[in-house]
């Protein structure tokens, strides 16, 4: 009986995935790459189509991914590949991922490129006051120029 109901499960799950998580998975395996630092691998999924506002775990898109890991190389290309400077999750937007990275060029790239400083997360918080908060004086000065 076990054995029928993992069956059952593990092929339900796998009609799950073709139908409507493949997107998903494409875009994990792209927000890992990114994480990585590996640009060939997201290059080389680019090429082949993965979408570059598309979401993975969390919700992160892989410029959000690329922004959280201060990868600025990466968030240049994905923006190169229309890579939406805006997008968010519930937790933080572009800008507030980059600013989490601690990378003040990443976070320079990012409001050149038309990131929305007043965004806020689900808990109220904006680009400026995370960056107050973590006490990251440059960053702050950064978002009050740029």
């Amino acid at each position: 009986m076990n054995r029928t109901i993992s069956k059952l499960s593990f092929f339900g799950g796998c009609i799950l995935l073709a139908t409507t998580g493949c997107n998903f998975v494409r875009n994990d395996n792209l927000n890992q790459a990114i994480a990585r630092g590996d640009t060939e691998a997201v290059r080389a999924a680019l090429a082949r189509g993965v979408d570059v506002n598309g979401r993975g775990m969390h919700a992160m898109t892989p410029l959000m991914t690329a922004a959280k890991a201060g990868q600025l190389d990466i968030c240049e290309l994905l923006v190169k590949h229309g890579a939406d400077v805006n997008g968010h999750n519930d937790s933080g937007s572009v800008l507030m991922w980059a600013i989490e990275s601690r990378n003040e060029s990443a976070v320079g790239f990012i409001l050149k490129a038309g990131a929305d400083r007043s965004w806020t997360n689900a808990l109220g918080a904006t680009a400026e006051s995370l960056a107050q908060q973590r006490g990251l004086t440059n960053i702050v000065a950064i978002l009050k120029t740029k």
